[in-house]
């Protein structure tokens, strides 16, 4: 069961399925490479933009001297960590109106050895639809999630719910869900193979 990303190493979500394939051991989720596209943000973006799906800007910031340009793009603006799950690294300090309050910000990151994804603070609903992999793929009902945090924004202490104050239920919607399954179909259809 390859959820596990908690080790002390660069992008753990892809160890165990590393380790399953070389030893000839079957697991769940997804085989290394496919793990990796899912917890790149960026290179999810490219996928997700490539498939036709309606994708905000992004731009990552790798080191120091990448923030001597600002993203092409009008604040607000939101920065997370580039890999990685469970909104790791999120905080309200995440969300800035202008390029001069978020370079620190994205600074401090990237002194921690980390590498960022800048976007466009977009207002919205936060939805999550599951794909389990299978032949035709099977989308589930789409779940909206609710966080009383500023600008509905998620933390990893709340997504492991350590910390209150975000809930989800399924979206009642049902034109949208449609909509919302159709598309992550599309997607799923170019990050095969994966069984959830």
């Amino acid at each position: 069961f390859c959820l596990f990303n908690r080790a002390d190493i660069r992008n753990p979500e892809t160890v165990v399925a590393s380790l399953c394939s070389q030893l000839g051991l079957a697991h769940l989720g997804a085989p290394a490479n496919i793990r990796a596209l899912a917890e790149d943000k960026l290179l999810t973006k490219s996928i997700a933009s490539f498939a036709g799906l309606p994708v905000a800007p992004g731009l990552a910031y790798v080191d120091l001297d990448d923030l001597a340009v600002p993203p092409a793009f009008e604040g607000p603006y939101f920065a997370k960590l580039r890999f990685g799950a469970n909104s790791e690294g999120v905080s309200s300090d995440s969300v800035q109106p202008d390029w001069k309050r978020l370079s620190p910000v994205i600074a401090n990151m990237i002194e921690a050895g980390e590498e960022v994804l800048v976007e466009p603070l977009l207002s919205g609903r936060d939805i999550t639809v599951t794909v389990l992999g299978n032949h035709p793929n099977i989308a589930l009902t789409p779940t909206v999630f609710q966080s009383e945090l500023p600008h509905g924004i998620a933390t990893e202490r709340q997504k492991r719910l350590l910390d209150g104050g975000r809930s989800g239920q399924p979206l009642d919607d049902p034109a949208l869900a449609e909509t919302l399954m159709g598309m992550a179909l599309r997607f799923a259809e170019h990050c095969k193979p994966f069984d959830y």
